[in-house]
């Protein structure tokens, strides 16, 4: 699951949360960069785990964030 960020000027906080123990890809495409990642989701007595991703340095315009197979956040920065 992601959350829509709180703030669409840089630094964007990306939240979320997914499985926990497994590695999810991250994307977050601008106007200006596409930045990829991975976040590791640390084991946790739960089957879930919290994760926040924070992505600095872009332009506004458009952005698209995709986090694992959670549907992607569609914004304008400013």
């Amino acid at each position: 699951m992601l959350f829509a960020p709180d703030s669409t000027t840089p630094p964007v906080l990306v939240q979320g949360y997914g499985r926990a123990g497994i590695d999810l890809s991250a994307t977050f495409v601008s106007s200006t960069r596409v930045l990829e990642d991975t976040l590791s989701l640390e084991p946790s007595p739960t089957l879930w785990t919290a994760f926040e991703w924070q992505v600095r340095d872009f332009q506004p315009g458009p952005v698209s964030i995709r986090v694992g197979d959670a549907a992607p956040i569609d914004f304008i920065s400013r």
